[in-house]
């Protein structure tokens, strides 16, 4: 019982190797399956038989459970796999341009929570970043509304968010229509407030940005009198289109078309226009349009929105029915100031129509060319036919 021969430093037998574990020749306790330590006294846990390959048994072991990749915890039954973190918000430019959002991930213990190492997951994690598109901008500062309480206005409603409305408040004397209504960045329904007694036509309308893109400052001098023609030709060349495309005939003041606001400014080289046109500077602007369709039935509003669909999809078409009613209004232009009031965009851009109401008063008559429409309005989205929801 005493190990090594002759020495009687050690001593292996039942009472320090217990049973079924015995001694082996050296005088160490040789555990059997499913034991472990010195003396090979501690029994195995007992290791889940499909997700281990087996305890750490044995004098040297420390009986614990050899899982199997995929498998951790004392037992063998708590799954390893990828975790990831939630998203973070669309970094970028806001707009639902493109941009990236990324997240953590991590080997996990996905039972405990708990981090493990890279190399105790099996397979190609999933990816940490991706393209996203950001979220839309809000519309900024609402416009001032006439009749309205503009101060308490300011107060109730400083800035709209996308998919987000706002009622205001109407003078004493007046009488509310509509509300401020955010949607794809843009201001879709204004607030209307009408004298009270006012007969006021709510219709169905469709909007859109339109966006003159390059005019040059170096020949248009005067963006006050250029916008007050091209606003009357912008108005004219949609209804004549609307007209000439299926849809019930179309007035020019059927047309609203907001105040124009400036998009970007740039330089010309001198590759885009030759010496003359060198450092020539370029503009760009855009205006809020809404085009209220008189005839109540789908099918006006229906054709009306197909063929504004169709030419937001060709702005050399759009751009040629600009320059058609601009040669027109201008004939009646002193010769000397045609280049300055009638001097076409060098191309235009037309976002794809959304369907809102307009809110028109009584039109005066008026034996000029409109330039601007003269009925008070206001817009606010409606539902489509096909039920679809718009804000």
């Amino acid at each position: 019982d005493y190990f090594p021969p002759m020495d009687c430093s050690r001593r292996c037998d039942n009472s320090n190797c217990f049973p079924p574990s015995k001694c082996d020749s050296q005088g160490l306790c040789s555990c059997a399956p499913l034991y472990w330590g010195v003396t090979c006294s501690l029994d195995c846990p007992p290791c889940d038989k499909t997700r281990s390959i087996r305890c750490d048994d044995g004098r040297v072991g420390s009986g614990t459970c050899i899982c199997k990749f995929g498998w951790d915890g004392p037992l063998c039954t708590e799954e390893i796999n990828f975790g990831v973190t939630p998203w973070t918000i669309c970094e970028g430019s806001c707009g639902g341009t493109a941009g990236t959002r990324k997240r953590a991930v991590r080997c996990t213990n996905l039972f405990q929570a708990t981090i493990l190492g890279s190399d105790r997951c099996l397979g190609k994690p999933p990816p940490s970043e991706e393209v996203c598109s950001t979220p839309l901008c809000d519309c900024g500062t609402p416009p001032v509304i006439s009749g309205a309480d503009n101060a308490k206005a300011a107060l109730e409603c400083p800035v709209v968010m996308n998919g987000e409305t706002c009622e205001v408040t109407c003078m004493t004397g007046y009488e509310s229509y509509g509300q401020y209504s955010c949607s794809g960045s843009r201001y879709v329904q204004h607030p209307f407030c009408a004298p009270l007694g006012t007969p006021v036509r709510a219709l169905e309308a469709l909007y859109m940005d339109i966006t003159f893109i390059g005019l040059d400052l170096s020949v248009i001098t005067n963006l006050t009198s250029y916008f007050e023609t091209a606003t009357a030709a912008l108005q004219h060349s949609l209804a004549a289109w609307l007209s000439a495309n299926g849809t019930t005939s179309m007035a020019p003041e059927d047309v609203v078309v907001e105040k124009f606001e400036s998009v970007d400014t740039r330089r010309l080289s001198s590759a885009e226009g030759g010496p003359s046109r060198r450092l020539a500077q370029t503009v760009s602007f855009f205006a809020p349009v809404f085009v209220a369709v008189v005839d109540p039935s789908p099918t006006a509003m229906a054709a009306a929105e197909l063929s504004l669909t169709f030419l937001a999809t060709r702005p050399v078409r759009a751009l040629e029915e600009l320059e058609v009613q601009l040669g027109r209004i201008c004939l009646d232009v002193v010769p000397s100031l045609r280049p300055t009031r009638c001097t076409p965009p060098t191309s235009i851009a037309i976002t794809a129509p959304i369907r809102t109401r307009v809110y028109l008063g009584p039109v005066v008559n008026t034996t000029q060319a409109p330039v601007t429409v003269t009925a008070k309005y206001s817009v606010g989205m409606v539902q489509n036919p096909e039920g679809s929801a718009s804000t």
